[in-house]
């Protein structure tokens, strides 16, 4: 359990989130903060989780960010839920959807990933279609 002054994991899950879709736009904390009204430094605090987000500052947040509120939330584990100091025995992690957990040592925090994802999104559809087609490919062949 976490102390009364120690960020929520929640928060600081929102946070990352918030920090690897600025990164992967290819977005300053300077350009983001700007684009939703408050100081560089206050997006540091709610990337680390220090500040919580309001409703409607994560409002802002996805529009600067293109992104809707859901991906924010998404990849939560159980074990995070288990971690927060209050309501851990009462969240059932189904209803967030329990879907795409990420592998422990989060492979999207790797500069390797997000220059690789990055460069995706700046081909056309038409290529990124063969892209995923490939990797597909590749990925079924090493499983068998």
């Amino acid at each position: 359990m976490n102390s009364e002054k120690d960020p929520d994991p929640i928060d600081i899950h929102v946070g990352s989130r918030m920090q690897l879709r600025r990164t992967l736009m290819g977005m300053t904390q300077e350009q983001l903060a700007k684009a939703i009204g408050v100081s560089f430094q206050q997006v540091q605090k709610y990337e680390r989780g220090l500040n919580r987000l309001s409703a409607s500052r994560l409002f802002d947040v996805c529009q600067a960010l293109g992104v809707s509120m859901l991906y924010f939330f998404e990849d939560i584990t159980e074990e995070l839920l288990r971690s927060r100091k209050r309501n851990a025995d009462v969240i059932d992690p189904a209803a967030l959807g329990g879907r795409g957990r990420r592998p422990v040592g989060d492979l999207m925090n790797k500069t390797e990933s997000l220059e690789l994802v990055r460069s995706y999104w700046h081909m056309p559809a038409n290529q990124r279609e063969k892209i995923r087609a490939l990797v597909d490919t590749l990925a079924r062949a090493n499983r068998e």
